[in-house]
């Protein structure tokens, strides 16, 4: 293994370990190597905070830490392949309305866009 490898894996480690606290409280994960972790690991920390009483949008955003911690694994070469994390159906989605004024910022900023298209050649 290069020497690019090793560092790319100590980069992971770190992500999981240290900036990530409650994947890294989480034993069965801490004490895994990358390439060790399993869908079933991953389905008991999700289980374990949906018992910790996290609605469903906090836990999906937590999910994607490690789908993309794992995804840079498989990247950088750490590791051959990846359990597939699944996000949690029933998340809740903010709508927004768009003021007026948004609305007329947004369509100045439209109409400028457009006026330099036209006046640009690529």
């Amino acid at each position: 293994m290069g020497e690019g490898n090793v560092c790319r894996k100590a980069a992971l480690s770190n992500l999981v370990h240290r900036r990530h606290p409650k994947l890294s409280g989480f034993a069965p994960i801490q004490r895994s190597r990358l390439s060790e972790i399993s869908p079933e690991m991953v389905r008991a920390y999700i289980a374990k905070r949906q018992a910790d009483g996290l609605n469903v949008t906090s836990i999906n955003r937590e999910s994607q830490i490690p789908r993309r911690i794992l995804r840079l694994a498989v990247e950088w070469g750490a590791t051959e392949s990846i359990p597939k994390i699944r996000m949690l159906p029933g998340e809740k989605r903010r709508e927004r309305v768009v003021t007026l004024e948004e609305g007329g910022a947004l369509s100045g900023c439209s109409a400028r866009a457009a006026s330099v298209r036209r006046n640009c050649s690529f």
